[in-house]
């Protein structure tokens, strides 16, 4: 459906009523519990904003057939329409002062897009997520010490959509995301950047063509409990700097598990790793590449109860210029490991999926912070 086109700014301008860039909204009254916004607008933002005083509570009424949407511009609304991270987007800044947080208390249908969120929260940065939706946005908590979190997941489906998301701090016990309860996050071409934890307790969660960079400890550890679906495809993990990419300990009963066409590179301890797993039903670890790690059987998949298949042990840096960013693969990589291993590699072809994350290289939303070619 058309939305209803609606602008704001810091500080609103002329009539203040929204209905032109002339006449913005301040967007902290379009921000806040009772909100001006409305479902079916597209409210389109510009402007840094850093509020001050208490945290962000924002709530409007959208529903399925009346959607609402907060997109950032730089100069002309809509400008970066298809633009991962390009650093022009209107930044949003929490500060730590009373643990300042963004709160989605229960605003569902509600999407974000190219927005960047910041902040020194040492909580979750974004909390009681309910159904909203993340496209082209970059999140980031730059809280180095105490508990810090990005985003707390407590309702229904929560997506992100070839965001990049980051985090500072490396303490034991902080992580990117927080499941509030069995729910399901999906995250579909999003860079992982830092960190010590992606996902702590993991629930119900897909992954598909997103980019695990240099995690201090698990990128993504399950939670125990039963008929969790987990749905890893496409994923690149490189350099967490202790353990392992994916773990799991004493998981009985879990639903379904596909993990498949991942690649796990230079890790200070097995790419893969599940222990004591008991009762698992529908699970597939199935056609993934190991390269450049350390520990049990070469640096690959330790495994109690899910043999793995199809594994492949690469012999060389599998990607172009991994200190530039760029985790494309290598040509002489996917000559070597394409059809023959199932990996149904074509370079730069849309609908084709190399091992790892997609990289289209020519595209013009394919570049995400420089730190990989993903999308």
């Amino acid at each position: 459906m058309a939305l209803t086109e609606r602008y704001s700014n810091v500080g609103g301008s002329g009539a203040a009523d929204g209905t032109s860039q002339a006449n913005a909204w301040d967007i902290a009254d379009v921000l806040k519990a009772t909100s001006v916004a409305a479902g079916g607008q597209r409210v389109n933002h510009q402007g840094d904003w850093s509020p001050t005083g208490a945290n962000i509570t924002f709530d409007l009424v959208a529903t399925d057939n009346l959607p609402f949407l907060l997109q950032g511009y730089d100069t002309v609304p809509q400008d970066l329409e298809g633009l991962p991270n390009s650093g022009l987007e209107p930044v949003i800044t929490l500060d730590n002062t009373g643990n300042r947080y963004f709160n989605l208390s229960s605003n569902r249908y509600t999407t974000f897009r190219n927005l960047h969120i910041t902040g020194t929260t040492d909580g979750s940065l974004i909390r009681n997520t309910h159904g909203q939706k993340f496209e082209y946005c970059r999140l980031e908590n730059l809280q180095a010490t105490g508990s810090p979190r990005l985003v707390t997941l407590e309702a229904t489906t929560c997506s992100f959509d070839t965001c990049y998301l980051a985090m500072t701090s490396t303490t034991s016990g902080t992580y990117y995301f927080n499941f509030g309860s069995d729910y399901f996050g999906v995250f579909t071409n999003c860079v992982f950047d830092g960190g010590y934890m992606v996902f702590n307790a993991t629930r119900n969660i897909s992954l598909v063509n997103c980019l695990f960079l240099n995690q201090y400890m698990r990128c993504i550890s399950y939670g125990t409990g039963n008929n969790y679906q987990i749905l890893i495809v496409n994923c690149t993990f490189v350099g967490a700097r202790d353990q392992v990419a994916i773990g799991a300990d004493n998981v009985a009963n879990q639903k379904a598990k596909i993990i498949s066409r991942c690649i796990f590179a230079s890790f200070d301890a097995r790419g893969l790793w599940f222990t004591d797993a008991t009762d698992n039903k529908s699970n597939t670890v199935s056609n993934n590449a190991i390269w450049n790690n350390i520990g049990d059987v070469g640096g690959g998949i330790k495994n109690a109860t899910i043999p793995p298949t199809n594994t492949v042990t690469l012999t060389e840096d599998p990607f172009v210029d991994s200190a530039g960013g760029n985790y494309s693969l290598k040509p002489s990589v996917v000559g070597a490991y394409g059809y023959s291993q199932g990996f149904h590699s074509l370079p730069n072809t849309p609908n084709r999926r190399d091992i790892g994350a997609v990289q289209h290289a020519a595209s013009n939303i394919s570049l995400i912070g420089g730190k990989g070619l993903v999308g």
